[in-house]
């Protein structure tokens, strides 16, 4: 707290704090869960130069990363390259 003189009498005057940015994302990791309302599932896996999806899991981006999630729990199984826009 600061103490700001004026004339004979003194005021207190309260500083908010400064504002602070917004915390950034958690990084991906695989294992971890990702929650369905992150996740943009990829419906043409050709546009991203990809084959077929191994069995039990499917291609998605995330935080824009394309990645692989188990379809079964949720569960990010391998992050595959960063991609600057959704191509479907």
């Amino acid at each position: 707290m600061s103490a700001v003189v004026i004339g004979s009498s003194s005021l207190l005057a309260l500083k908010s704090p400064a504002p602070t940015a917004p915390a950034a994302p958690a990084p991906l990791e695989v294992g971890s869960y990702i929650a369905p309302d992150e996740i943009h599932w990829v419906s043409n896996p050709g546009r991203y130069g990809l084959g077929t999806v191994p069995d039990g899991t499917q291609y998605a981006v995330v935080a824009g990363e394309l990645v692989r999630i188990d379809l079964d729990n949720g569960v990010l199984r391998a992050i595959l390259r960063p991609v600057t826009r959704l191509l479907d």
